[in-house]
């Protein structure tokens, strides 16, 4: 840690180390860092809130997806991970490192990207957080890991018999993972219910602690009557008790598959007893059960048992998920009456969707009630687009009686729609008169005529918001320059600054410099940090450095950071480095850093590099990196390589691995390709992942096949399989079919799904349609499922529904729900409903259909058992 707080998240499957590999890395810290563990979504936000410092602290998000994801849902407004992100951007809360584990599902989930730009991307905030901070757990041992395990395993009997039965998942086998399944699947019917109960709770989003209430209720319904019937009295009273002694049995070590969790040495047990279904056998059952719905017991027991909304809101997801619309909507009301507001939301929308509107109003005004007008806007919103305008005005009067401004932004657009201007005037003065002028600037948009538009601009200019004049000024700079100015002129009366300083451009613009100048005046002297850089700027010009240093120093003052970046590149320029650098590193602490680049810069303009380059360190240490990669670039670039490679050692030194590359690409263009690879093998030992595919592209574009596809080879076996894909692309193009299938089978072996769709293509070209579906599907097994899914409909558009729907069919049969809903529809459009219903219910139980698809179908969704429900409310 250099002074610098980051993030580093580890990604990967149940079993694969983990959780251990960054324990062991957090231990490596040096003595006195603090480790900081939050309960849960709500504990990370109330500390990141309270404790402005967290230096030298690690904050352990083990399974971020609890933070990121909570209850199986975008967290709202991406609250948490903007707190994150605040926490690693402000140099003056670290340095702290925040370390995280997540699923590879879970990823995949926060870092997708909305296909069309009107959907909405409810993870662009943990999109941003996650970026550049993953680090892959390998699902399986690389060749170079193997031989490394067969040297340790002759001396490890553990190893051996992991490498003799584990294949090349040796952290799952030590793990017992096989173990676990085998006593999963062996178990006795009176051990087998509850863990299948268990599985299905945490499946469906439970917490890992599964209370024991819950669990002995929900198991009862798995276990199968006729064989309890023919039990004796004693099996029917100790069935549980002689479930929990097959589950609770350790497995090669580990804990067995369903434990009960005990206290710590000592400490007395508190609460109802809980147990914990084992990691890897959650995994496993996640597969396997995918496509089950527990039964009307489980549910039951659920509602009877569970008393945590943090358990019963992503039930209750699950529920709605799978058409099981009344079951969600008693879990969403149970939640509620425990306390969890956003449980109303979710409740009144549900009651909208069915068609209960008086419901969803009643549940909407509920949450407004608890502080939560997101359910009211929603719902009015659906109102709107149902041009229900009555009953999206009551709801929207509502909200405006709990002092919700927009509320009455919404109320005036829906009465000027009405021609009632009367009435939205008096809304959009309510609202400004609350501070809130959106109103008034709608109004604005929507007037008929300028004199319309500007009455409104200038009603919003009295409640303060001039902006709204600038705003219509600016729009009319081009067609009518004259009124325009007018219009800034109107906002500049209403003391806008800043319309002084639009006006000052405008000015200029047109040629009037004296009359630029004394609006820029006018502007500074109402505080304009802008008007006064842009006069200092003349002055300085106009040879008066004085006055140019007195306004510098007048808007710094006020919070202008450009201000002392300027003053920092006078200083140095008068040749006042300690006073240049003072003042670059003020501004880089207000969040200015563009001043330390100015003073770096101008030091090795004026040649002292050694100054420059001192400054830029310092600048490093202070987590700004930017000037010394400058600094660097520009050696490469004037062909001092020796000064470059210098500074990289320097930086490698200090753990900077984008150094090792710069260094190995140094060593290359000087034709020291051993050197080249040593240093890219070191970056990429220290997680660098490109190392080695930028020296794949260097070998390439010198013309050197036969090196570029040795490290090519070189990269696949660390894991990396991308310069191997760009081989077989280029055999592939020159016709080098043999080849490319080689190199693609290369890639594939190392577990890249992309190289399975390609041998795919490559087989379909050949004829061999059986054969290419099948990797086809593979790689979708593998995480390519949306390519092969994008196959799938372009079949179909191509107008080929047979080779679609094989290649569904194929998809469904290894577990992939989406298909269904893909033949479903094929088969309504070819008038099957029956087979269209069936499939659909299979959609429906894996939780894959989208409710606009089955709403007309079921309008009131499916009891536990599948069957089509009657109006339930």
């Amino acid at each position: 840690m250099q002074g610098t707080s980051c993030l580093v998240v580890l990604v990967g499957n149940s079993s694969t180390g983990k959780t251990r590999a960054l324990w062991e890395a957090v231990k490596q810290l040096p003595a006195g860092w603090r480790v900081w563990r939050p309960a849960d979504r709500t504990a990370l936000l109330d500390g990141l809130r309270c404790q402005r410092s967290l230096a030298r602290s690690v904050l352990w998000l083990n399974e971020l997806q609890r933070y990121l994801l909570p209850h199986g849902q975008p967290d709202p407004d991406g609250q948490a991970a903007a707190a994150l992100i605040s926490l690693l951007a402000e140099p003056r809360r670290g340095p702290a490192l925040v370390v995280g584990t997540l699923w590879h599902e879970h990823h995949t989930n926060l870092t997708r990207q909305p296909t069309e730009a009107s959907q909405p991307d409810p993870h662009q905030q943990a999109r941003a957080l996650l970026s550049g901070c993953i680090l892959t757990a390998a699902e399986d041992f690389t060749t170079h890991d193997l031989q490394a395990v067969r040297d340790l395993a002759e001396h490890d009997p553990r190893l051996a018999e992991a490498l003799t039965n584990g294949g090349t998942r040796i952290t799952q086998y030590l793990a017992g993972a096989r173990e676990l399944v085998r006593r999963y699947e062996q178990a006795p019917p009176e051990a087998r219910a509850p863990l299948d109960a268990a599985a299905d709770a945490r499946r469906l989003g439970h917490s890992e602690a599964l209370p024991e209430a819950f669990l002995r209720a929900a198991a009862v319904s798995y276990l199968n009557p006729d064989h309890w019937r023919i039990q004796t009295l004693q099996w029917r009273q100790s069935w549980f008790e002689r479930a929990e002694a097959y589950t609770d049995q350790p497995c090669r070590g580990i804990p067995g598959p369903l434990t009960r969790e005990v206290p710590a040495p000592g400490q007395p047990e508190t609460g109802e007893p809980v147990y914990r279904l084992a990691d890897y056998l959650q995994a496993h059952t996640a597969r396997t059960r995918r496509g089950e719905c527990p039964q009307a017991g489980f549910w039951d027991a659920a509602t009877d048992h569970l008393q945590n909304p943090s358990d019963l809101m992503p039930l209750a997801n699950a529920a709605k998920a799978r058409q099981r619309l009344h079951i969600a909507d008693r879990f969403y009301r149970t939640a509620a009456d425990l306390g969890h507001t956003d449980a109303l939301y979710d409740v009144a929308l549900l009651r909208q969707e069915v068609g209960d509107r008086d419901g969803a109003e009643r549940y909407a005004l509920q949450a407004a009630g608890h502080g939560s007008l997101r359910a009211v806007w929603e719902v009015a919103d659906l109102r709107e687009t149902a041009e229900d305008w009555e009953g999206a005005e009551r709801l929207y009067t509502r909200a405006a009686d709990h002092g919700d401004t927009w509320a009455l932004c919404c109320l005036a657009r829906l009465r000027q729609k009405a021609g009632d201007i009367e009435s939205a005037e008096h809304y959009a003065h309510q609202a400004a008169g609350r501070g809130d002028t959106r109103a008034l600037h709608e109004l604005v948009e929507l007037a008929a005529d300028l004199n319309g538009a500007e009455r409104y601009a200038l009603q919003a200019a009295h409640y303060g918001g001039t902006h709204v004049l600038r705003e219509l000024a600016r729009s009319h700079e081009r067609s009518d320059p004259k009124t325009a100015e007018r219009l800034y002129r109107l906002a500049a009366d209403h003391a806008d600054a800043d319309a002084l300083q639009d006006l000052a451009r405008l000015r200029q613009e047109a040629g009037d410099h004296k009359g630029a100048e004394l609006l820029y005046q006018q502007a500074a002297e109402r505080g304009a940090t802008q008007a006064m850089r842009e006069l200092a700027w003349r002055r300085q010009r106009d040879k008066d450095p004085e006055s140019a240093e007195r306004l510098y120093r007048r808007a710094a003052d006020l919070g202008d950071t450009h201000a002392l970046a300027f003053l920092a590149l006078r200083r140095q320029r008068a040749g006042d480095g300690d006073g240049a650098e003072q003042l670059a590193l003020q501004a880089a602490s207000r969040g200015d850093r563009d001043a330390v680049w100015f003073v770096v810069q101008q030091r090795e303009i004026d040649g002292d590099p050694d100054g420059a380059e001192r400054f830029a360190h310092q600048a490093a240490g202070n987590g700004d990196s930017t000037p010394i990669w400058y600094l660097v670039q520009r050696r490469e670039f004037e062909g001092d390589r020796g000064g470059a490679e210098r500074v990289y050692r320097q930086l490698a030194g200090q753990g900077d691995v984008n150094a090792l590359l710069g260094l190995a690409r140094l060593r290359e263009i000087t034709g020291d390709h051993e050197g080249a690879e040593r240093y890219a093998h070191q970056a990429t030992d220290r997680g660098h992942a490109e190392a080695l595919r930028y020296l794949f592209q260097l070998r390439q574009a010198a013309g050197d096949p036969d090196g570029a596809e040795r490290i090519a080879h070189t990269a696949a076996d660390r894991g990396d399989s991308v310069p191997v894909l760009s081989l077989a692309r280029l055999r592939e193009e020159a016709g080098d079919r043999d080849g490319a299938e080689r190199l693609y089978r290369q890639a594939a072996d190392g577990g890249d799904a992309g190289a399975l769709f390609a041998l795919g293509r490559l087989r379909e070209a050949a004829g061999d349609q059986d054969g290419a579906d099948h990797l086809y599907c593979q790689a979708a097994a593998q995480g390519d499922s949306w390519d092969v899914h994008l196959l799938g409909l372009q079949r179909e558009g191509k107008g080929d529904r047979d080779g679609a729907g094989r290649l569904y069919r194929r998809l469904v049969d290894q577990g992939d729900p989406w298909p269904l809903r893909c033949l479903a529809r094929m088969q309504e459009e070819d008038g099957d409903n029956a087979s269209a219903e069936r499939l659909y219910r299979q959609a429906a139980d894996h939780g894959d259909v989208p409710s606009q698809a089955v709403r007309s179908r079921w309008p009131f969704g499916l009891d536990a058992d599948g069957r089509q429900t009657k109006r339930w409310w």
